[in-house]
């Protein structure tokens, strides 16, 4: 499966499609209603059974880009990781604290060959943002204890607390080991008590992050061991974001099957961007997914367009796989 589709362009996040200004020709703002494979020209569907596609999607995600919005989205066949459904998938762009995959690998690997030290919690690694352990009492937990908090919660302390373990440099290593261009994680997960303002944490292209996915499926990330217990990790979400939280199953089902769909996400929710990747299982088929939008969210209604596009992604998504 290749790796690259059209030079990812470093340092942008604007969709080549889609975005209408006064003056837009019918031809520009049918893009995004078409999936265009970079470098062709050409646009197709997006592909499903029956020829139905992803066309409820599709006009979600033309409505968000003529609100302003910045939409990549790459769903792939998680059998063969043949590309369904393709939009902006190889822009380079923020994904909030999506970076932590790779602390979860990181973590993983040590663990599977019995290095499994105890991770001190600083002043320092407190963050805002979602997890537990800024509210326990205890300092010390396991690495694995503390990459559990961190798949299962997103728990910005946890992951601020294995950014020190590790460091930047050897989990830029890690990445690079597993050919990938465009996936880095620069900082810690949220605001630290250090910091005066939140870094822009992580940066990758959707097609390398649901790649990501479909390897760790296949057990080629490291070797077998450290994909599956970074999947069981996944596994044990507590949120399950907005794509997989369209199919309704309890949290407490994250990666488990009910009425033979099941799935489990890793979710970024910040301000004016929201990101996700995952995997929906079903009996008729099963897919991994990347979204990422980026938009203004100046007060609660903001995110409104995002939310229900989110959601329809979820829901076709459903339809796909039952």
């Amino acid at each position: 499966m290749a790796h690259r589709h059209g030079g990812p362009r470093e340092g942008t996040d604007v969709p080549t499609r889609g975005r209408r200004a006064a003056g837009a020709t019918a031809d520009s703002a049918a893009l995004i209603a078409g999936v265009r494979q970079p470098g062709t020209g050409g646009r197709t569907r997006g592909g499903a059974r029956g020829g139905n596609g992803f066309g409820r999607s599709m006009r979600a995600f033309e409505h968000m880009v003529r609100e302003d919005m910045r939409v990549s989205v790459r769903v792939s066949n998680l059998e063969t990781g043949a590309p369904l459904l393709r939009v902006d998938d190889y822009v380079v762009s923020q994904i909030g604290s999506l970076g932590r995959i790779l602390l979860l690998i990181e973590a993983a690997d040590h663990c599977e060959r019995g290095d499994n030290p105890q991770i001190v919690r600083e002043s320092a690694d407190l963050a805002d943002g979602p997890g537990i352990w800024q509210h326990l009492e205890r300092d010390t937990l396991s690495l694995a204890d503390a990459a559990a908090l961190l798949a299962g919660s997103g728990d910005h302390t946890a992951g601020n607390a294995l950014l020190r373990a590790f460091g930047l440099d050897n989990i830029a290593a890690r990445a690079e080991s597993l050919h990938l261009r465009n996936t880095v994680l620069r900082d810690g997960l949220s605001r630290r008590a250090d910091s005066g303002t939140r870094a822009a944490v992580s940066r990758s292209t959707m097609t390398e992050l649901s790649e990501l996915i479909w390897r760790l499926e296949r057990g080629e990330i490291v070797n077998p061991e450290v994909s599956a217990r970074v999947l069981r990790w996944l596994g044990s979400g507590s949120y399950p974001g907005s794509v997989v939280g369209a199919l309704g199953l309890d949290p407490g089902l994250r990666g488990g099957v009910r009425f033979g769909i099941g799935g489990y996400a890793l979710a970024s929710r910040e301000l004016g961007l929201r990101a996700e990747t995952g995997v929906v299982r079903g009996p008729s088929a099963s897919v991994c997914f990347a979204i990422k939008v980026s938009f203004r969210e100046t007060d609660a209604t903001s995110g409104f367009a995002v939310q229900q596009g989110l959601r329809e992604l979820g829901l076709e998504l459903l339809d796909f796989v039952s």
